[in-house]
């Protein structure tokens, strides 16, 4: 609800979020609000071997992809770091083995390349909260892709350049 008291205008901070262009999240620890410009918050405590390992994954994954591309790749991999059925570090994500490698790069050895500027960019940018694929866990290129079982069992919910994200 919006109203005028003593010549200040009041209004509700969805509403002001909204005009603003901003996203709202509600972090239930410290009961606040955050205002981002991007869809969530991800803590931005992250240390070099994070951003080391990250930026590899993107790179590896996604150098011919947008910068967009890039973000998204990242956020999979936050994502699953926040999730309960991956490991809770973005380096045992990415080495994962549960079911098989997790990522190409790893059995390909690619992820030991030197990540490019934009990659780790893009990965700065996810670990300080830009994230364009919401909660998504994973992606394929279906051009490449061997196996379509993210496909057959996973929602989708949007293609970034060659990749395609599901939930």
């Amino acid at each position: 609800m919006n109203f005028i008291y003593n010549g200040k205008i009041y209004a509700s901070l969805k509403v002001m979020a909204d005009a603003l262009g901003l996203k709202t999240l509600y972090e239930e620890v410290s009961d606040s609000i955050l205002l981002t410009r991007h869809s969530f918050y991800f803590n931005a405590n992250y240390t070099y071997e994070d951003l080391y390992w990250l930026s590899r994954i993107v790179h590896a994954e996604a150098a011919h992809e947008s910068y967009e591309g890039k973000v998204a790749v990242a956020n999979v991999v936050l994502n699953r770091v926040r999730h309960d059925s991956f490991p809770d570090t973005i380096y045992g994500v990415i080495f994962d083995k549960a079911g098989g490698v997790q990522f190409t790069p790893v059995a390909a050895g690619t992820i030991y390349n030197d990540p490019s500027e934009e990659a780790i960019r893009a990965a700065k940018d996810a670990l300080n909260g830009y994230n364009n694929v919401s909660w998504c866990l994973f992606f394929f290129n279906p051009k490449l892709a061997k196996s379509f079982w993210i496909a057959d069992t996973c929602d989708f919910y949007k293609s970034i350049g060659n990749h395609d994200f599901y939930f």
